[in-house]
């Protein structure tokens, strides 16, 4: 599936409900850069509403990278970078862009209402 795709499907990535937040109340996306996707942590595919979110990033990977980039929002890991790391992103009605590399089939959209 390509990483478009797979957002898409897997989820304009938001979290609503409980036993997906970090104890805060925030929902948390799940960012995976080996295979490079964007998950909501329960699994589900509602629709990103615009709010506050913890992007967890999981990176595995020594030659690539984790970037999402859109209205207020520009965060990166580097390429050397391995393990886990959370941001606190407040996202709003756009578009957004992650990649997880150079390469063109390592890019996504996240669309958040």
């Amino acid at each position: 599936m390509r990483p478009s795709l797979a957002v898409t499907f897997l989820a304009a990535v938001a979290l609503f409900g409980a036993g997906f937040s970090d104890g805060s109340g925030t929902p948390k996306l799940i960012a995976v850069v080996q295979s490079c996707h964007v998950l909501r942590s329960d699994g589900s595919t509602q629709e990103l509403r615009h709010g506050k979110y913890v992007l967890v990033v999981r990176d595995a990977s020594r030659a690539r990278y984790f970037s999402l980039v859109g209205p207020g929002v520009r965060k990166r890991t580097t390429a050397r970078y391995v393990g886990t790391v959370k941001w606190a992103v407040r996202l709003k009605s756009a578009t957004y862009r992650f990649a997880c590399g150079s390469r063109r089939a390592l890019r996504g959209v996240l669309i958040v209402s």
